[in-house]
């Protein structure tokens, strides 16, 4: 959201000229907000921007004649300009002008806004600035061995200690106090190195408050900022490549996990000074004490970074910024200020991996005059007071978010330390992991700066017992000037996260306060307790984590509740005992029960079971009632339980167990029971057929009768609602398994030969058990089967293995030599009743048919091959398949309807497929035209012959005899390549072809011989042969015409060539007249062959070369010959119109002219 604001302007003098301060702010993108503690910002800006080129004043543009200013311009004239003109003034102008701060106040705020946007207003602000008296950069210098802290130096990482080298990355250009103002203009990328992704910076000394950024690279935009918030809070307003990610590190910024100026939580100050330089030049090999000192001199004197990063690019920018000196600050010079300005980044190309870091560095420069300084020995001017050091009390495991004052010296310390108890160390020791940042803030007291990190793995806290020392010589050489009291570090340990449950549905405020402080640590003395700890509830958010917009903790229901708490040490200012302040997050949570909700799970769950036990068609009516009814019982059971807890384990546990409880109920006892009853019936009478004589096929037979009782009496039980009804269906199925055992076997479909006898005897089922005996039967089962047809012999009874068969003999007739299918049935007859025309004691469970195939003796096929090499058994096997009427194999019998009469379906296309396979041909013996042979491939001409053994697939057999006539295709190739040579020939000798036409048209003769040639080995019969052979010779006679065409045209071609070549050697035609002439004779016989070439017969060919021949021989006059004839005609025109004037008689004339006509055409 953007704020709506109003532009307000005021006027302020400086020392060089006026300058205009714009009042207001503006928000431009609105990034993450953290609590920002202990720190305020005034957001005044003092808008004196400085240009970013110092060749901007090349882009002035001037005012028209009418209106140009000169040099004594007015302040009555300047009024009276439009805010055009008054953008147009040059840096000149506004010399002669010389507004003062009453002039612009009384100016509109149109006009007012107009001056202090205008670029040349902005320059002549910051015209002529330069370096106070005394002070200079140095220029190439390095940091190495300097031992004075005066002057500016350069560091750079990777490349060498070079200032110059330095400089390219940033350099402090400007640097000026100018009417209580310090104005700092810093130089980027001067040498437009291209950067990977660079972060510039530069730093602002302690006791500034920054009031004006401008930012901008050479050739690009131009930005203004009123603070250092502004700067860091507007991200992303930038183009191109120029400014992103802009922040701000301060002292003043909470360490660790908070957030800086700009609510950055990537680094505090600390860490973000280490990560750009410091860690080069205080672990490099290449520097002295002294010469680090240099650095920590300025980051000792460094209140904050502004920083930003770019895209990769070479570009240059500039950041100017003016800043006020701080009440109860002094600034008297630039010398008083210490200031670093660099860059880090990786270098181009992508994949270097070499990180660099470059430095400048203008530090702190003492008074050429400093008063002497007191060493241990000799007492100073100023006496020097350590102080009495608090206790102070942290967060163990947390950084410091503020910081925490230890002591508050007094006098000139040079030095401050923070020491063991010992007093002789140089520094206080701490764990390796531990983060301990001290100095002495901007109100001159020792701190413990924030950002600090105690860290330990035992929650009652480590103790640090240090002292407070200073001193002017390094502290192992003395106690140094002062030391204080020994004081405590001590720790309070309170984990990050923690969850606290209620046995109530909700809970006050200060309830959680106190559960909260039950779950911290604190430290072994007894001066820091809970009543120290002060929780503030920050954010609330519910189990979805969804925040909660102004929650009152009393309202909340339910678990999973996220409390996000800021719990802060309170120092003991009641008893003096410790110092603290600081805070940490702690996230907490709440766990609510929620009882009603529980029932109601239980009751749903009750619910649902009911139903599933309605619908269970395995239980019985008895045994639904009976679930349902313990259903009840359990989920009381859990409802009694939930109401009698008081935590949320108390309720998750009865309510588990009941949701189990009722989740067990409704299984099935009394079907399962009966059906393992059936089973263990059907299994003992399996284990009966197993042990009994009978043979495998017969025993199969027998168990597929007991399956289909037991399916039987299963699926009766199954359908029974009431336990009565299911111990009914089980006594009648045990009964059905115990029948007496009489089996005629499934009986087998016959598949024989019509017309002829049946080579063996063919099963049809196998019988076991004694009867009298047996019959096949009309599908009505009360007939014999009894045929009368003349000339059938039927024969069948059961043989001496007790297999029914039909007999070896038997033949069936099919007069109309087409398919025969018979339905029959096996019946054995009931002992009490011989009679056939009773059901008998057995009739089989399916039906059985004779089914009749058609196969001649004798057949002929004519090979659609040359000889028998080309040709196989399987594939003459298949066309002897064709010449067979097969029986109609599409309908089967399945079962019987509620009359006895037989269901019948169609067979399926596989099941036709599979029982056409059982049907073989083995070949048994080869006779060719002359002689027996071994093979079909010795095969040729015609009158070869195979005796096949046809078999059904009841084995059933017949002899065959087929004839194989083969073609003859190797006369016509024969023909083919006769002709080809002919052809050949003829083409070879016409004198008239060139080389490459006479290889073109053999290649086109070629081409028509492979495609005849293949026609005829597709042949499949005489006829075919002999067109495929015709069409061929037609094809080859074409190429012939069409080449001696081509040679016609060429040969004329050639004549005409010649008949040119002695006109133009006779002067008839001129050079271009005869290479145009061979031109048009050359494309009239291209346009001629190529019409040739098109013609699909002979006729075409003929008419292509009749119809090109003229134009390959068309006259050709040049205008030589023309001028002559045209003379000739002339004098011809003028003698006839002599004759015509004369005087001579008419018949004269008449010749006279003639003869004049014949002269002229002569010539």
């Amino acid at each position: 959201m953007f704020y709506k604001r109003k532009d307000r302007f005021s006027i302020r003098k400086f020392k060089i000229g006026v300058g205009s301060v714009f009042l207001g702010s503006f928000l431009l993108a609105s990034p993450q907000v953290f609590a920002h503690k202990g720190e305020y910002v005034e957001r005044l800006a003092e808008f004196s921007s400085t240009s970013v080129d110092s060749e901007s004043d090349k882009d002035i543009v001037k005012l028209p004649d009418a209106v140009q200013v000169t040099k004594t311009i007015t302040f009555e004239d300047f009024k009276k300009m439009t805010l055009e003109d008054i953008k147009a003034l040059t840096v000149e102008d506004f010399e002669v002008l010389k507004l003062t701060d009453e002039d612009i106040a009384s100016l509109s705020p149109e006009r007012q806004k107009a001056l202090t946007t205008s670029k040349t207003f902005q320059s002549f602000n910051r015209k002529d600035l330069s370096l106070p008296e005394g002070f200079s950069f140095r220029d190439g210098a390095t940091i190495s061995g300097l031992n004075t802290l005066n002057g500016s130096y350069g560091w750079t990482s990777r490349e060498g200690n070079d200032v110059n080298v330095a400089m390219g990355g940033a350099t402090i250009e400007r640097l000026e106090i100018v009417n209580g103002l310090v104005n700092v203009r810093v130089k980027f990328n001067g040498s437009h190195d291209n950067w990977k992704t660079p972060f510039y910076y530069v730093t602002i000394p302690k006791g500034l408050e920054v009031t004006n950024i401008d930012f901008g690279s050479k050739d690009g935009n131009l930005y203004n900022y009123s603070s250092e918030t502004d700067w860091a809070e507007n991200r992303s307003d930038h183009v191109g490549n120029e400014k992103r990610n802009t922040r701000v590190y301060s002292r003043n910024g909470n360490g660790g996990n908070a957030s800086n100026i700009g609510n950055r939580t990537d680094r505090n100050f600390n860490e973000r000074w280490i990560d750009l330089i410091g860690w080069h030049i205080d672990n490099s090999r290449n520097t002295t004490q002294n010469e680090r000192n240099i650095w920590r001199n300025i980051r000792d004197r460094t209140y904050g970074i502004l920083s930003f990063e770019t895209e990769q690019d070479s570009k240059e920018y500039y950041l100017n910024y003016s800043a006020r000196v701080k009440p109860g600050f002094t600034v008297n010079s630039v010398n008083d200020l210490a200031i670093a300005a660099g860059l880090k980044s990786n270098q181009v190309p992508a994949t270097s991996n070499q990180n660099y870091a470059r430095a400048f560095l203008k530090p702190y420069v003492p008074s050429s005059n400093p008063s002497p300084t007191p060493s241990p020995s000799t007492p100073s001017s100023q006496p020097v007071n350590v102080g009495k050091a608090d206790n102070i009390v942290v967060w163990t495991n947390t950084s410091t978010d503020s910081d925490i004052v230890i002591a508050r010296p007094t006098g000139n310390i040079p030095k401050i330390y923070l020491a063991e108890n010992e007093r002789k160390h140089l520094q206080a020791g701490f764990p390796a992991d531990a983060i301990v940042d001290t100095g002495i803030n901007d109100d001159g007291y020792f701190v413990l700066k924030a950002g600090s990190l105690f860290k330990t793995d035992k929650v009652n806290t480590p103790m640090y017992t240090k002292v407070v020392k200073a001193s002017n010589i390094p502290i192992s050489e003395g106690d140094g000037l002062g030391v204080s009291n020994p004081f405590v570090i001590s720790g309070v340990y309170a984990p990050d996260n923690m969850t606290l449950e209620y046995d109530k549905e909700k809970v006050e405020k200060f309830e959680v306060s106190d559960d909260i402080v039950k779950h911290i640590t604190f430290p072994r003395n007894a001066y820091v307790s809970g009543n120290n700890i002060s929780a503030s509830l920050e954010e609330v958010y519910n189990k979805n984590g969804e925040k909660i917009d102004n929650p009152q903790i009393k309202n909340l229901r339910g678990n999973g509740i996220l409390l996000k708490y800021l719990l802060t040490i309170e120092s003991d200012e009641e008893n003096n005992r410790f110092v603290s302040g600081v805070s940490k997050y702690v996230y907490v949570t709440l766990n609510l029960i929620d009882k009603e909700k529980a029932k109601k799970e239980i009751d749903d769950a009750k619910k649902a079971k009911d139903e599933q036990i309605d619908a269970n068609t395995q239980l019985t009516d008895e045994e639904k009632t009976t679930a349902k009814a313990e259903t009840e019982k359990a989920a009381n059971k859990a409802k009694d339980a939930i109401e009698k807890a008081k935590n949320q384990s108390e309720i998750d546990t009865p309510k588990q167990t009941g949701i189990s409880e009722i989740a067990a109920q409704g299984t099935p006892t009394k079907k399962p029971s009966a059906v393992e009853e059936i089973n263990r019936v059907k299994a003992e009478k399996e284990a009966e057929i197993n042990a009994s004589s009978l043979t495998e096929e017969e025993k199969n037979v027998a168990k597929r009768k007991i399956t289909t009782a037991s399916t039987n009496a299963i699926n009766a039980i199954n359908n029974a609602i009431t336990d009565s009804a299911v111990d009914t269906a089980k006594q009648n199925g045990i009964e059905s398994l115990k029948v007496a055992t009489i089996y005629v076997g499934e009986p087998k479909d016959v598949y024989f030969w019509s017309n002829t006898s049946f080579s063996k005897d063919v099963e049809i089922a196998t019988t076991t058990g004694e009867f009298s005996d047996i019959y096949v039967a009309d599908p009505g089962y009360r007939t014999s089967w009894n045929l009368t047809t003349s000339g059938i012999v039927l024969n069948w009874g059961v043989n001496d293995e007790k297999k029914f068969v039909v007999k070896q003999g038997t033949k069936l007739l099919d007069p109309r030599t087409d398919t025969l299918v018979w339905t029959k049935y096996v019946k054995v007859p009931d002992p009490k009743n011989d009679s056939i025309h009773s059901y008998g004691l057995f009739i089989t469970g399916d039906d059985f048919k004779f089914y009749g195939a058609y196969l001649p003796e004798a057949i002929t096929l004519n090979r659609p091959y040359s000889s028998g090499n080309e040709d196989n058994d399987d594939l003459v096997i298949a066309e002897v398949m064709k010449k067979i009427k097969f029986p109609n194999f599409t309908i089967k019998t399945v079962g019987k309807d509620s009359n006895g009469n037989p269901n019948r379906r169609s067979l399926g296309t596989e099941e036709n497929k599979e029982l056409l396979q059982k049907y073989k041909f083995i070949a048994e013996e080869y006779q060719g035209t002359d002689a027996s042979v071994d093979n079909i491939g010795l095969f040729k001409g015609k009158g070869n012959t195979i005796r096949f053994k046809a078999i059904t697939p009841s084995g059933l057999e017949k002899e065959v005899i087929v004839t194989l006539n083969y073609l003859d295709k190797e006369t016509a190739v024969q023909a083919l390549a006769e002709k080809q040579q002919e052809v050949n020939t003829e083409i070879d000798a016409n004198a008239n072809l060139s080389l490459e036409e006479k290889e073109k048209a053999k290649e086109k003769v070629r081409v028509a011989i492979d495609t005849a040639i293949k026609a005829i080995e597709a042949a499949t019969d005489e006829n075919r042969i002999n067109a495929a052979k015709s069409a061929g010779l037609k094809a080859i006679e074409l190429e012939k015409e069409r080449a001696e065409a081509v040679g016609v045209i060429e040969r004329a071609k050639a004549a005409k060539d010649t008949a040119i070549d002695e006109k133009f050697n006779n002067k008839e035609l001129t050079e271009t007249e005869r290479d145009d002439a061979k031109k048009a004779a050359k494309q009239a016989a291209d346009t001629a062959k190529e019409a040739i070439d098109a013609a699909t017969n002979v006729e075409g060919v003929n008419t292509a070369k009749t119809e090109g021949l003229p134009k390959v021989n068309a006259e050709v006059n040049g205008a030589i010959k023309s001028n002559a004839k045209q003379d000739i005609d002339t004098a011809a025109e003028k003698a006839k119109e002599a004759i015509d004037n004369s005087d001579l008689p008419e018949d004269v004339k008449t010749k006279s002219k003639r003869r004049s006509r014949e002269s002229q055409r002569s010539r």
